[in-house]
């Protein structure tokens, strides 16, 4: 005979094993190694379009580039999607995810950075917003790497499962919209 005790020991179990098999059923996953990220995302590739002058700079720290494989970006500028004041450019090469503040003044055409000055050579690429703590927006539009460098959705969502990786709540932006 069943007491009070034993049937809430039994319900607690039920209730257990429905709620992992309901995460199981919704896709739930172990992250992925950043080598099953990389191959989803294609070798590293060059730019789809020319740089003009100083576009292919390297910029360092001192013009705000924060490069990470693991972890939250330091110090990040708050904003909300499509703010052009608080926009970042990301790429991801073989260092990890880089980003800089799309407006770090620089020697180009525009007066500011390009996708090709954080890297030469990448996987994808994008804009994001940091919208919270550990929450950012993220679009994969980059006539360099990206979208309009005939990046595709693999490509796409292994560079949304990598910002994942390093912590990020992510609100996709569909590929192709701004």
């Amino acid at each position: 005979m069943m007491n009070y005790r034993t049937s809430r020991t039994w319900a607690s179990l039920i209730a257990l094993a429905t709620a992992l098999w309901l995460a199981g059923c919704a896709g739930t996953h172990p992250p992925r190694s950043d080598s099953e990220l990389m191959a989803d995302m294609g070798d590293l590739r060059p730019s789809a379009k020319p740089a003009a002058a100083n576009e292919d700079v390297p910029i360092g720290e001192k013009e705000g580039l924060q490069v990470r494989k693991e972890g939250l970006f330091m110090n990040v500028k708050r904003g909300v999607h499509r703010d052009r004041e608080t926009k970042y450019l990301w790429t991801i090469d073989d260092r990890g995810l880089c980003i800089a503040l799309e407006q770090t003044p620089f020697e180009t055409s525009r007066g500011h950075i390009t996708h090709t000055n954080l890297s030469k050579l990448a996987h994808f690429a994008g804009e994001a917003w940091f919208t919270g703590a550990r929450e950012v927006t993220v679009n994969g539009r980059s006539g360099r790497f990206g979208d309009r460098a005939h990046g595709t959705e693999k490509q796409y969502e292994a560079a949304v499962e990598y910002w994942e990786k390093l912590g990020y709540r992510v609100e996709v932006i569909p590929l192709g919209k701004k």
